[in-house]
This record gives structure tokens, sequence and C-alpha cells, in this order.
């Protein structure tokens, strides 16, 4: 594990010196260490599987979202769910049902320095995160470049579900923006105009091929609520 925290770190020093993140050239220099540190190998038959959501935006997303975590708990009964989110749904999360972990995500950085926000994703995934060793992360944020998908990396996940960030531009040209390199399921962004409700239920249809049970939104809260 100290090895692959020094590369992390390598990486840190040169990003911060030139100033400029190239997603792929991240991979390419961080996937030895993982594979080195035993995060590319599928978890031995019987081990519990660790599963990985992050949805670090405002309350209203969360709640949109909260059938896909409903339905990640019924396809995955046995896993065990870490959820990360941010202050503005942190309350609601701490009732839900389907999860065995809950962290809080401060994202206290300055969201137009990406170096900022590397090194703060960077030290909360090393805090809360790398121990687990995920085997699969979703990341449910539909716009590009979110912080939500360096964590998704950095985190280890050895499989990396998330909206694809190669976008169709006001030009009708497909912007191909780099950061598909941080995924290993890239999901095609619907041509035809959904419900939030319905492209984060889309992110789970992509991986599993199976259809959704129930595409009901729930709210959780306590007696105390």
């Amino acid at each position: 594990m100290e090895a692959l925290l020094e590369r992390f770190n390598e990486f840190w020093r040169k990003m911060n010196k030139e100033k400029k993140f190239v997603a792929h050239e991240f991979v390419d220099f961080m996937e030895p260490a993982f594979a080195e540190a035993g995060f590319r190998k599928p978890r031995p038959q019987g081990q519990k599987a660790e599963i990985l959501i992050v949805r670090d935006d405002a309350a209203g997303d969360f709640v949109l979202f909260s059938g896909v975590i409903r339905e990640i708990r019924r396809l995955y009964p046995a896993a065990h769910i870490t959820l990360v989110v941010s202050p503005r749904s942190y309350e609601l999360a701490q009732a839900c049902p389907y999860i065995d972990n809950l962290e809080l995500n401060n994202m206290q950085y300055d969201p137009d320095k990406f170096e900022d926000a590397f090194r703060y994703t960077l030290e909360f995934v090393v805090a809360r995160l790398l121990s687990h060793h995920f085997d699969l992360s979703f990341c449910g944020r539909l716009g590009i470049r979110s912080a939500s998908l360096l964590m998704a990396y950095m985190s280890g996940a050895r499989e990396r579900v998330a909206y694809t960030q190669d976008r169709v531009g006001l030009d009708g040209k497909i912007a191909h923006l780099g950061w598909d390199s941080l995924l290993t399921v890239p999901v095609p962004f619907p041509a035809e105009f959904l419900h939030d409700v319905d492209m984060n239920f889309k992110i789970l249809e992509q991986l599993v091929r199976l259809p959704i049970a129930n595409r009901s939104i729930e709210v959780w809260y306590t007696g105390q609520d």
C-alpha cells in the first residue's frame, strides 16, 4: 500500500508543477501500482463483494437516485455497500436501509482549482475508501469532469461505471474529453430526452443487462424526523 500512496503523491507533484491533468496519463501512471497492490485481481470466491456508490451532489438529485440504491441492493444482496454523499444529502442518506457504510464528503476545495480538488479527493480516498478494495463503483452525476469519477478511480475500484464523458457539443460533434479512461464501463449518453430517474436507472441497466424490478423513488426518515 505504501508504494501505491507514493505513486499517487508522485503524480500529484508532477501535476501540481505542470498545472495540467490528462486523465489517460494518470491512469497509465497508476495502473501498475494498483495491479501490484492487488486491486485488479478478482475477489476470492466466497468473500463478500465491496461496492462503492458516489452521489455527492444536491438533495434533489439524491432522491431521484434513491431507486438505484435500492436496486443495487436487490441485485447484490450479500455485498457490503458504501455510499458517499455531500453535506446537502447526508441527513437523507443516514436513514437509507440499503447500505452498510455512509461516508460524508465535505468537498472542502475550490472547484475552480483542479489541483485542489485532486488533492482533497486523494486525501479523502486514502482515509475513507482505499482499504475496502472495491469490486465495483457507480457514479450517478450526469455532468462532465466530475470529481466523483476521480474518486471512483482513486478508490481502486476494479469496475467503474458512469455515463460517458464524450458528449455531443452544440456543433453536433462529439467532444472527446478523455475522462472515459477513468471508467471501465462508460455508459452511452441517451440521445433522447429522459427524466433524471430513468437516466439514473440506465447506468445500472447498462451494467447488469437485466430489467429494473421497481422504478419508484424513495425518501427515508427516522422516527425522530
